[in-house]
């Protein structure tokens, strides 16, 4: 896979948000694209997002050494995921990057995954012949599913993002589980393809 291209990747410091499901995720990249400070926190309501972003903001800057006028961008997750989980990442990140007059960049979370796997998981072997399935935890059995088929171009969608029963069966493909790039998921922001938001 080729690296995206340097107008792809929003410029740093950028802060990046993940409200889409039952964990959040915050990122502080610093001016270098390193990341100063990262958070992952599982919630029991999505109506919680909202009343933990901007306290963690907060944190996040004073940790990092930055300041909200240092930041250059601001990411967030446009799902897939809950509504109301995204709405409230959208609407605080929309707000910050029009106080700040600093461009907003969304990302799709099967596009992140997918990057984070081939850049921090070589050992999936990912290819034409070993496409790769990724599934994020919908709740009562049920997941957001794509599979990605993997060329020296990049990805490109074998099963387009759908909502469906969790698949247990293993089958020709490498199987990622959120949890098992959660840890990774904040370092493969700046790398994923990034556009704003309508």
């Amino acid at each position: 896979m080729t690296r995206p291209d340097s107008e792809t990747i929003p410029p740093f410091p950028c802060l990046c948000l993940d409200t889409a499901g039952f964990e959040l995720h915050l990122g502080l990249a610093d001016a270098q694209g390193d990341w100063a400070f990262t958070h992952r926190e599982g919630v029991s309501s999505l109506r919680t997002h909202s009343s933990l972003l901007v306290p963690l903001i907060r944190k996040g800057l004073a940790e990092s050494g930055l300041a909200m006028g240092d930041l250059r961008a601001l990411a967030v997750s446009l799902g897939p995921g809950s509504f109301t989980g995204i709405r409230a990442g959208l609407a605080l990140a929309r707000t910050l990057a029009a106080f700040g007059e600093i461009p907003l960049y969304g990302f799709n979370a099967f596009e992140l995954i997918a990057t984070g796997a081939w850049y921090l998981e070589p050992a999936l072997d990912l290819g034409p012949a070993r496409p790769l399935r990724i599934q994020l935890d919908a709740r009562r059995g049920f997941a957001y599913r794509a599979t990605l088929g993997a060329t020296a171009e990049g990805f490109h969608w074998l099963e387009p993002p759908c909502h469906a029963p969790l698949a247990t069966e293993p089958g020709d493909c490498t199987d990622l589980a959120a949890d098992s790039l959660a840890d990774a998921l904040p370092h493969a922001v700046p790398l994923s393809r990034m556009q704003p938001p309508a």
